[in-house]
């Protein structure tokens, strides 16, 4: 059997563009969907995999253990033109394909996904709405109102991608719009350098703002699934960013510097009239690992603690981890 050729796409939007994609050129396509997980996994419920006519996969439901079968029935569910259940792990009839991590997966095969829920859930997640698919374990993929209360079919609702608006200057700006780029998510960078933007172009920011005087803040986007991180050492560019951010619901807001520089930061705030309990949600120094000197670490520290705090809100959200 030939080497699996596999693109390891994670966010739901960059699956059914593929899938979209596909049934526009009228060529063969196949969608999974995860429907259940017990115990371990290497991936939440509602993960989405696409197979399509070449046998090139797109997604990943665990770190190599399945996926080559899973493309592998995948094709044939396109051999068949029907919709198909498969279980791996415990209950399994693929006695040797075993879970290392423990526990069972349920997917759902669909080989002809249906287009109007395909573009529909598509487009949403690229306007930055929520969005969800219904599957059925023998209908497969539900066109959008068609009837969901029948039998066993499943909801999964799905996020727009992570965002990061980021601001400031030098390494440390470099260092976490690219940190942030290779998580796959979308990046907006404002930097009063234009040196810093031109080295950052190469990663497509969907904005690059060119700071020109501190008390004018910056235009950022911000939104629920959008962090906002400030990069810089002259903090007289802090104040006005910070109080638009404020004024939205943004998951995570922190500015790099000391103990002592976050003490300023919040005296400047409150002479600008923020409310203190506004204020509180400025986080600062930012990253989980203290006192680091070297631009990359402390991207990669201040990232991290933006992804717990994406976690937090969608926990506090009751949204599944699929999300």
């Amino acid at each position: 059997m030939p080497a699996l050729q596999q693109e390891h796409f994670e966010h739901p939007a960059d699956v059914l563009a593929v899938v979209a994609d596909r049934q526009a050129r009228g060529e063969p396509v196949a969608l999974a969907i995860a429907t259940a997980i017990e115990g371990g996994s290497a991936r939440p419920r509602g993960t989405l995999v696409a197979v399509d006519g070449t046998g090139r996969m797109f997604g990943y439901v665990s770190n190599g253990c399945i996926d080559a079968d899973l493309a592998h029935q995948m094709r044939e569910a396109l051999d068949r033109q029907s919709v198909g259940s498969i279980r791996y792990g415990a209950g399994s009839p693929f006695m040797d394909l075993r879970l290392p991590c423990g526990g069972a997966i349920d997917l759902v095969i669909d080989p002809t996904p249906d287009r109007e829920a395909v573009a529909v859930t598509l487009a949403a997640l690229e306007n930055r709405q929520a969005a969800t698919l219904h599957v059925h374990p023998e209908l497969g993929l539900l066109a959008p109102g068609e009837d969901r209360t029948r039998g066993d079919a499943i909801g999964f609702t799905y996020r727009p991608r992570a965002r990061l608006s980021v601001a400031g200057r030098g390494a440390v700006l470099r260092a976490a719009a690219q940190q942030a780029h290779l998580l796959g998510m979308e990046i907006a960078v404002a930097s009063p350098d234009k040196t810093d933007l031109d080295a950052l172009s190469g990663l497509n920011p969907i904005q690059s703002l060119h700071l020109t005087r501190p008390e004018a803040g910056a235009d950022l986007p911000f939104d629920t699934e959008t962090a906002v991180l400030l990069l810089f050492h002259d903090h007289d560019w802090e104040t006005a960013i910070l109080t638009g951010a404020l004024e939205s619901d943004a998951p995570y807001i922190g500015a790099l510097g000391s103990r002592e520089t976050h003490a300023k930061r919040r005296v400047a705030l409150m002479e600008a009239g923020i409310d203190p309990a506004q204020i509180a949600r400025v986080r600062g120094p930012v990253g989980l690992v203290p006192s680091l000197r070297n631009a990359s670490e402390i991207a990669v520290s201040a990232l991290a603690e933006v992804i717990a705090a994406f976690r937090a809100r969608r926990r506090a959200m009751g949204i599944d981890e699929a999300a």
